[in-house]
């Protein structure tokens, strides 16, 4: 028997291994898609990941671009 994919295949039919991010070319597709307004289950779907993943990913670049915005309005307005 050849087993041409290590790995497991999820309910929605993405193959993923334990312990194994997200591909950064995905991550960039959940947050333009959220960006362009798609829902969680809608992404989910579209790319087969759970929505559990698509809400964490989506909360961490919220967190990430907020505490961005704050660093960069502090340094500005730090030096007055």
């Amino acid at each position: 028997m050849i087993v041409l994919h290590s790995g497991q295949v999820s309910k929605l039919g993405r193959r993923w291994q334990k312990g194994r991010p997200i591909p950064n070319d995905v991550r960039l597709k959940i947050i333009e898609m959220a960006a362009e307004g798609y829902g969680v289950a809608d992404i989910s779907n579209e790319l087969k990941i759970t929505k559990e993943c698509v809400r964490s990913i989506i909360e961490v670049r919220i967190a990430v671009f907020t505490v961005t915005i704050l660093l960069l309005y502090d340094t500005k307005f730090s030096r007055q």
